[in-house]
């Protein structure tokens, strides 16, 4: 009888690590979700970074290759002092 008792104790004990090992199972699960929730965050974040970066260099070439505006023609002013007048005959 002493072998039944070993026998249904270690089915007791069996019992008992499955479900601690199901609960730790559980939460081994949440925090791989958790996880990779984050990873797809800054995944997206990344993505969004290269996105910028391609669209600002693709910007700064376009600006190098466009043709620039001739300059505007500038227009010299040479103004002449006013004259001097004349003085007046003797009368």
């Amino acid at each position: 009888m002493g072998e039944r008792q070993t026998v249904a104790g270690a089915y007791a004990k069996i019992e008992g690590h499955e479900v601690l090992c199901a609960e730790r199972y559980a939460n081994i699960h949440s925090s791989l979700e958790r996880v990779e929730g984050e990873q797809k965050t800054i995944r997206n974040a990344a993505f969004a970074l290269v996105a910028a970066m391609v669209g600002w260099m693709a910007v700064q070439i376009y600006d190098n290759i466009k043709p620039k505006p001739a300059p505007a023609a500038t227009a010299v002013v040479v103004s002449q002092p006013p004259a001097a007048p004349e003085p007046a005959a003797p009368r």
